[in-house]
């Protein structure tokens, strides 16, 4: 059984949120899946995707306003958990923050 909606055989995400494809799992519920970058470019570098595949950030609506917020306080819980105190110094990805601005 896919847990990941609409899924994708060629998206590295899917195959991660239904466990197919090597990561570290960190936290996950009903919606989103977070893990650590499989390549990372900081010591806390996590991913949250959504457990329903979305093509790119750039397909988001309005609609998407609370999952994407819920995104960001999962991947701020997970940097707590893991001892990252100063959240003033986190960074989220520009493109998403971009969309995100003009759906809002």
């Amino acid at each position: 059984m896919n847990q990941c909606n609409g899924y994708d055989q060629s998206c590295i995400f899917c195959k991660i949120v239904n466990r197919e494809s090597e990561a570290e799992i960190l936290q996950h519920d009903d919606e989103l899946c977070c893990f650590r970058d499989l390549k990372p470019g900081a010591d806390h570098h996590y991913l949250v995707v959504t457990n329903r595949h979305i093509d790119s950030c750039f397909s988001l609506r309005r609609e998407h306003v609370p999952l994407v917020e819920k995104m960001v306080e999962m991947g701020k819980a997970v940097l707590l958990k893991h001892h990252v105190a100063d959240l003033a110094d986190i960074r989220y990805s520009p493109q998403c923050l971009k969309q995100l601005s003009t759906i809002q």
